[in-house]
């Protein structure tokens, strides 16, 4: 019986071997590459949303809660933390110049107020947990609470900020 159990565990041993051996590189402790967002995604999940609110409508605090917290998750899905800063820089820059003049005006306006309200929730989210909870984006406690979303948003803002301005 134990001749049998012995032989057993040694063909389960080689069989996971010729698996491991025939997947090669699909687990490789390496993390997937990080790919940057293009252009046309930029405009779609960081400019847009911005430039389409409008402060003094209806439910506008709400629409600019749930619209902060669809920034983070375009954070979290790029990893900007770990992106190609040139690249991202370069599709942040294709993505504006896409922005006829009034979205653009409006994005400058606007985006000062989104700044604030994720800094404030990534300083003291207990004082804004209700304006995102009402605005239905319960993950939004989550998203603030992580360094490397808060990391990636400072690097998307700072790229804002620079893009076409620096060759850093």
């Amino acid at each position: 019986m134990k001749k049998i159990a012995f032989i057993l565990i040694a063909i389960s041993l080689l069989l996971t071997a010729a698996c491991l051996a025939e997947r090669g590189s699909e687990l490789s402790p390496e993390a997937p590459a990080v790919s940057v967002p293009e252009a046309d995604e930029i405009r779609a999940l960081f400019f847009e949303p911005v430039a389409q609110w409008e402060e003094g409508t209806a439910g506008c605090s709400l629409k600019q809660a749930s619209a902060a917290a669809g920034l983070l998750r375009f954070v979290e899905a790029y990893r900007l933390w770990e992106s190609d800063v040139p690249a991202l820089r370069a599709n942040m820059l294709s993505a504006w110049e896409a922005l006829d003049a009034d979205a653009q005006g409006r994005f400058d306006g606007n985006i000062p107020g989104f700044a604030a309200l994720i800094d404030e929730a990534f300083s003291d989210y207990a004082s804004v947990a209700g304006q995102f909870e009402d605005a239905g984006a319960e993950d939004m406690a989550d998203l603030s609470a992580d360094p490397d979303i808060r990391e990636g948003w400072r690097i998307l803002l700072d790229n804002f900020h620079t893009m076409g301005n620096s060759d850093e």
